[in-house]
C-alpha cells in the first residue's frame, strides 16, 4: 500500500456544551491532480488518551476521487482528527 497525498490533522470545532456531527469531504489525488477511486480513507479522532475508536470513521474514494463523511459517517464536533488515505498500484 502507498501512503498518497498529504496526511492532515484538523479540528472540529462546534458550539460549547453542544454535540453537533460536521461534515467533511475528502478528495484524493495523484501528485498530477488525478483523482483516485477506491482510496482508502480514515479520519482518526483524537480523545484526551490518545486515538478513539468510536469516534474514528472510515471511508473509500469514489471515482471522482471523493471519500465524503456525512450522514450517519460524520465527523463529532469539538474533536481531533488525522486524516489519512492509502491506495495500491496507482
Amino acid at each position: 500500500m502507498k501512503l498518497i497525498s498529504a496526511i492532515f490533522g484538523l479540528v472540529i470545532s462546534g458550539v460549547a456544551a453542544t454535540a453537533h456531527a460536521t461534515d467533511l469531504n475528502v478528495f484524493v489525488k495523484n501528485a498530477a491532480g488525478t483523482p483516485l477511486p477506491g482510496a482508502g480513507v480514515v479520519a482518526v479522532r483524537f480523545g484526551d488518551n490518545g486515538p478513539d475508536a468510536t469516534g474514528t470513521r472510515v471511508g473509500v474514494s469514489d471515482a471522482a476521487g471523493l471519500a465524503a463523511f456525512t450522514g450517519g459517517n460524520t465527523l463529532v464536533a469539538d474533536s481531533e482528527y488525522h486524516v489519512f488515505a492509502a491506495t495500491q498500484g496507482f
